[in-house]
């Protein structure tokens, strides 16, 4: 009985505050940075005052065109962020982080670390 709905990351088409928590896995990977705090700022805006809010990103810097070799090298846009960099930007986007984490990635064509990163919505 799920509803599914296709949009734009940095214009979400939800009522404010309507939901507990937001499981972001990969997706800010795709973001560019200058549309990053717009984004968050998003996520902020439609979870409840106790959200949670789930994100991961590539450690590295830089972004750009690159080759995913999973998929064919097919190429897509993507962006990498130092640690506290991204702490940063949640930050400034109204986020406290609870927990950090980080792991490598488990397929063998990449060799990138994911960070993995649990905020709560800051009152």
């Amino acid at each position: 009985k799920a509803e599914f709905k296709l949009m734009d990351m940095r214009k979400l088409e939800f009522n404010d505050k309507k939901f507990d928590g937001v499981w972001a896995s990969a997706s800010f990977v795709h973001i560019p940075k200058q549309d990053l705090l717009k984004t968050l700022s998003e996520v902020k805006r439609i979870l409840k005052n106790t959200g949670i809010f789930y994100i991961s990103v590539k450690l590295g810097e830089g972004d750009g065109i690159k080759e995913d070799p999973r998929h064919e090298n097919v190429e897509k846009y993507w962006v990498f962020f130092m640690e506290e960099q991204i702490k940063e930007y949640l930050n400034k986007a109204g986020f406290e982080i609870v927990d950090t984490t980080s792991n490598d990635s488990n397929n063998k064509h990449v060799d990138y670390t994911w960070l993995n990163l649990y905020c709560k919505k800051k009152n």
